[in-house]
């Protein structure tokens, strides 16, 4: 009962291109079929954001024939067993991994559901910029990861390690569009106001009041 919570000030990030034109570009340039839903994350190639989970979703996802793509965007010590993992799933029409890259907002304008299968967080900031590009969110029940996506309102949260449960939740993103729109502004709307630098203030000013 003593504890108060000052959650860290994220400004909303600027986005050069629009949805559709940044979309546009992704398909485009990896040749991914124009009706895919794109589902990706940009973060370190490592084990602590569960990429071999994702892949092993990905699979559940492809024997369903759901129109899809995973974009995977960064570089890490994982990087060669990832491509391993992805190769012996006969995934490389699935998956597409983009390495290095200079612009992240750029990148998550164009996804429709950013998926982040973390095994540990600390607050989870890929989320935040996610939302602010207008994704719509899957992520894991750990570290903040919860105090940015309520379940079922501002995304989908599912347990660590269980690729069935994330399978399940891409799967009724990717069918439902409207479901993506309406937990992305949701998204958006929490992190511009939960987070908002202007909300950090006014709970650390009521920290200092209260001592």
């Amino acid at each position: 009962d003593k504890i108060k919570v000052a959650r860290s000030a994220y400004s909303l990030s600027e986005f050069p291109l629009s949805r559709e034109d940044a979309q546009k570009k992704l398909k485009t340039q990896f040749s991914i079929d124009e009706n895919a839903v794109l589902i990706g994350n940009a973060s370190a190639l490592s084990p602590q954001k569960g990429y071999e989970v994702l892949i092993d979703a990905t699979k559940i996802l492809k024997t369903r024939r759901l129109k899809f793509h995973v974009l995977i965007a960064g570089t890490g010590k994982l990087a060669e067993s990832l491509r391993a993992q992805v190769e012996s799933l006969d995934l490389k029409s699935h998956v597409t991994f983009l390495g290095f890259i200079e612009t992240v907002p750029a990148f998550l304008a164009g996804l429709d559901i950013l998926a982040v299968p973390s095994r540990w967080e600390g607050l989870g900031t890929i989320l935040l910029d996610g939302a602010s590009a207008g994704c719509a969110l899957v992520g894991t029940r750990v570290g903040g990861i919860p105090e940015i996506i309520d379940n079922e309102i501002s995304g989908l949260l599912v347990e660590k390690e269980n690729s069935e449960q994330l399978a399940k939740a891409l799967e009724k993103l990717i069918l439902n569009p409207q479901t993506r729109l309406i937990m992305s502004h949701n998204a958006k709307l929490k992190v511009s106001t939960d987070f908002s630098p202007s909300t950090m203030v006014e709970n650390n000013l009521e920290i200092y009041s209260r001592l």
